[in-house]
């Protein structure tokens, strides 16, 4: 996933297309950009408004239980898998109160609040947001999926919204109950070599342990409840695991082997 910020920039004028791009060195401790990887498919911009204009948007926000520094992905279903919108979750780490940039809105209701996030929509839409994925800050995989095939979230419709950033949309994602991760009901930890895990439900699990670089250390399957421990060989330092279960509901905790 590629994640932009807008600036003032003549680029980031309605209606441009904008594509993303990662510049890279020559991995030797190069200041030169050596090798450039750009997007197929580009984004195209749009600002706040409350005309139903194909380039003006209204704001989003949401409350939920989701993992902090993953990320939302927002459909309306016929982009051919192609998001409409995407953002972070917070809490990011990220102070926004300093960015004049950030809406007033997002900088009180969604900065430093675990689970929260918000995003610009099209207010020309007439699908709404049918579909939102919670992706995995590490690996990218889908953590979780909310749907509404009419793009009406509880009693917030998201069909060619004309709020702009005066009637912002808001769905609650814990209200709507859909469903919680059986990961919720297990604890981690570690301890010498191995990590000691706590189930209090004996649904099978996934485990999966990351580097800080996201890459894959260990894979492990979890059945049965109480008390499991897995041995390791990792190297002192900051792990992240992940614990998902069969119905793609996950959850990841960090911990330190010293």
């Amino acid at each position: 996933m590629v994640i932009t910020e807008a600036t003032g920039n003549d680029r980031f004028t309605p209606g441009n297309e904008v594509f993303m791009r990662i510049r890279i060195n020559d991995g030797n401790d190069g200041t030169v950009a050596e090798t450039y990887l750009t997007t197929a498919n580009s984004a195209t911009v749009i600002n706040f408004g409350t005309a139903n204009d194909p380039l003006q948007g209204t704001a989003i926000r949401a409350i939920s239980g989701d993992l902090p520094k993953s990320f939302a992905l927002l459909y309306d279903n016929s982009r051919e898998g192609q998001p409409i919108a995407a953002t972070s979750i917070e809490t990011t780490g990220v102070d926004f109160t300093t960015i004049s940039q950030y809406p007033t809105f997002y900088k009180d209701e969604v900065s430093g609040i675990d689970g929260s996030w918000a995003t610009i929509i099209p207010n020309a839409n007439a699908n709404g947001i049918q579909l939102i994925e919670i992706r995995d800050l590490v690996d990218g995989s889908v953590l979780k999926t909310y749907e509404a095939a009419n793009g009406v979230w509880g009693t917030t419709s998201t069909v060619d919204p004309t709020g702009g950033l005066d009637e912002i949309l808001v769905i609650d994602l814990i209200e709507i109950g859909l469903g919680e991760s059986a990961a919720a009901d297990v604890s981690v930890y570690a301890t010498g070599n191995q990590f000691v895990i706590e189930k209090l439900n004996d649904e099978r699990l996934t485990l999966e342990v990351y580097n800080l670089i996201g890459q894959p250390m260990i894979k492990s399957e979890l059945n049965g409840m109480g008390s499991q421990q897995i041995l390791h060989q990792l190297s002192a330092g900051v792990y992240i695991i992940r614990l998902s279960d069969n119905k793609g509901f996950a959850k990841a905790v960090k911990v330190i082997i010293r």
